[in-house]
């Protein structure tokens, strides 16, 4: 279940497997490196998927603006992704009602930020 997707603003919050509420591709989180920063080649598991990827052109996969991708974080509580959610919207992000409704029910209701975790 998500809280909010892109197509809905700037921001995709979700429960996690693991138990947490992970914020996606995050505009707030420290940049890391994708496929395309250091590129892809047979011996990759991912080579089926997406064939061969060359690493960036202008780092050879040193890591820089051009293929760093958004990294996700991810939350233990209800109360730690609702402050987020806030720091997005003070930041200028589109971030739809229904997220913060999401989080404040959820937290109500169970009090845990996964029905997985005891």
């Amino acid at each position: 279940m998500s809280y909010c997707r892109f197509s809905e603003g700037d921001v995709y919050m979700f429960y996690h497997v693991n138990g947490t509420i992970e914020c996606c591709s995050c505009s707030i989180a420290p940049k890391v490196k994708s496929l395309f920063t250091t590129g892809l080649d047979k011996n990759d598991f991912r080579y089926k998927l997406f064939g061969k990827v060359e690493p960036c052109e202008y780092c050879n996969g040193k890591g820089c603006s051009a293929c760093m991708v958004p990294g996700s974080l991810n939350f233990d509580s209800f109360e730690e992704a609702l402050e987020h959610l806030q720091e997005h919207v003070e930041k200028g992000d589109v971030v739809p009602k229904r997220a913060f409704e999401g989080l404040k029910q959820d937290l109500k209701t169970e009090g845990k930020p996964s029905r997985y975790k005891k």
